[in-house]
């Protein structure tokens, strides 16, 4: 498997009062890939889409809610979308066949520090 890393970062404009931290997350999915960023009083940064074998990253980039990664499998996509959800780091992992139509999402979250 082969990272990808994206240099850049991005500050995230928010209206509530957000933790300040910095906060290291790394996140798997079991037999897809893993995703790590750092969250820092606002700001994104050192994201790295490292995926398990047999599958790709098609996308890892940053924007204005955070740190977003595809990976790729055949007919399989496997979409992290991470922002901040009530304080916490959220991470949501949505599985789509395309050979089959199905789709599911699952969440998890992160204190922030």
């Amino acid at each position: 498997p082969t990272s990808t890393t994206v240099p850049t970062s991005t500050t995230v404009p928010t209206s509530t009062t957000v933790p300040s931290g910095p906060t290291a997350v790394t996140h798997t999915v079991s037999g897809v890939g893993t995703v790590s960023f750092t969250y820092d009083n606002g700001t994104w940064s050192q994201l790295v889409a490292t995926p398990a074998a047999g599958w790709t990253t098609s996308e890892a980039y940053i924007d204005a809610e955070g740190p977003d990664v595809e990976f790729v499998n055949g007919a399989l996509e496997v979409d992290i979308d991470v922002e901040i959800d009530n304080g916490q780091i959220r991470v949501r992992v949505r599985t789509d066949n395309d050979d089959t139509d199905e789709e599911t999402e699952d969440y998890f979250w992160y204190p922030i520090s």
